[in-house]
């Protein structure tokens, strides 16, 4: 665990960065010409016009002497990705009733060179901990997924280390995609940089989302759900967080499974399930808040197979669902992992295909003037949550162009107090990376808590 101590002690003296130089940008369109159209979006599209692009790093220990044929490859077989994943190269569209669509038009996606003025093996020696300067390695990571119609909706940054190694730095639109479409889409396109057949063709289906009692063309004339909730912005947080990334082997992850049903309040929890619920339990008594004081844990749902018929596993687009667990702090700190992870394992199976169709109703048909009311409301708990991103179940580890496995994905930057990006282990069998941002009187706090660390 030294390495989260340093990681820790890194950023709270605000190392110096490494400069990074953007030496050439282009943009690439699909390999073959997309029917001019416009892609209807989901009111699970729509609801994330105000969240900033989502950006995740890939590293891959690359030869000095392959560059050229690295780049050559990854815009060589990005074009053909793009050809069938075609909505990335689109561009967002507002229409009257202020309702988002894609025009896709083959506008392009963005593909960047840069270099970095530092050896790879800088990173690999503490295992690619959080740095600061990595939200360098990606772009657009201070805009929102809906604040200029001319913006790409993807774009990819390849910087280059000295000595050999490259980083893959991928930003999104989430309005494209959620975490499980991002990943189809890179583990597609890392296919045809082999050569290999894509494996899993996208659909794009995005009405199989709308709502039985509305027509498409109902849908399209209906004012944008969503359309003016800039209350819900996720703000950045006022002081610079200390980042850190957490391991969690199999064995360990066993472990906290076993010791959950000790108590006898379930006869199984899933890894996500402990987990989650000891991380949000150590932070928040690290934090040492007030024991009447409100906190909440956030995670997202993948409701393709929840719904009823499921979705088919190539749906490209978002379809997800927000849960939460809310409780106090003395009352999460006091009770047993059982307990906690009871409280989230009862939110998320609350989730069935009725729960989740008349969400999507309700949202659709949402009232704006609530926004504020709702705000609010969450203020306080929201101040004082977990937010858990992205899922071990992504095969992060499979996107490879024909070099190899990445040798580690990161999130670019954690922007706000709390939030949690999940990632699988580069070794596999079950173990979990936790990515983890915190103000540093907190991190600093939480890595001196043996109980979490071990």
């Amino acid at each position: 665990r030294e390495r989260e101590r340093e990681s820790f002690f890194c950023t709270a003296m605000a190392c110096e960065p490494p400069a990074i130089a953007i030496l050439h940008v282009c943009s690439l369109s699909p390999c073959s010409s997309t029917h001019a159209h416009s892609l209807f979006l989901s009111t699970t599209d729509i609801f994330s016009r105000w969240l900033h692009y989502n950006q995740r790093l890939l590293f891959y220990n690359t030869r000095e002497d392959e560059y050229s044929g690295v780049i050559e490859r990854l815009k060589g077989s990005l074009s053909r990705a793009l050809a069938v994943f075609f909505p990335w190269a689109g561009r967002l569209v507002e229409g009257q009733s202020g309702r988002l669509s894609v025009d896709c038009n083959d506008a392009g996606v963005e593909f960047v060179e840069a270099s970095i003025d530092l050896p790879f093996s800088e990173l690999q020696k503490d295992g690619f901990q959080m740095k600061p300067f990595f939200r360098n390695l990606a772009r657009l990571g201070e805009h929102l997924t809906w604040d200029d119609p001319q913006l790409p909706l993807l774009s990819i940054q390849v910087t280059r280390f000295v000595g050999g190694g490259i980083a893959i730095g991928c930003a999104q639109s989430h309005v494209i995609a959620d975490g499980h479409s991002f990943w189809h889409f890179m583990n597609s396109w890392s296919e045809c940089a082999r050569d290999v057949p894509i494996s899993l063709p996208p659909l794009h289906m995005r009405t199989a989302l709308l709502p039985a009692s509305l027509t498409l063309e109902e849908a399209e004339k209906f004012p944008s759900p969503v359309a003016s909730g800039k209350e819900f912005i996720i703000k950045r947080s006022t002081e610079d967080l200390a980042e850190s990334v957490f391991h969690f082997t199999a064995s360990t992850i066993r472990k906290l499974k076993n010791l959950a049903l000790q108590h006898g309040l379930a006869t199984s929890f899933t890894s996500f399930e402990v987990l989650c619920a000891h991380v949000w339990k150590h932070v928040t008594k690290a934090r040492q808040l007030n024991g009447a004081q409100k906190v909440r844990c956030f995670f997202l749902l993948n409701t393709r197979s929840r719904l009823n018929p499921p979705l088919p596993d190539g749906y490209f687009g978002n379809a997800l669902c927000r849960g939460s667990a809310l409780t106090t702090a003395a009352e999460l700190v006091g009770e047993s992992l059982a307990a906690t992870a009871a409280r989230i394992h009862q939110n998320i199976v609350a989730y069935d295909d009725g729960t989740i169709r008349r969400e999507l109703e309700e949202v659709e048909k949402f009232d704006p003037s609530m926004f504020p009311k709702l705000s609010k409301s969450n203020e306080e708990a929201n101040q004082w949550s977990v937010n858990v991103a992205s899922s071990p179940r992504f095969r992060v580890y499979e996107t490879d162009f024909g070099w190899g496995r990445p040798e580690a994905v990161r999130p670019a930057w954690i922007r706000v107090d709390g939030e949690m990006v999940l990632f699988a282990g580069r070794e596999g069998e079950g173990s979990v990376d936790v990515c983890l941002g915190l103000s540093p009187q907190t991190m600093q706090t939480l890595l001196q808590d043996h109980h979490f660390l071990g």
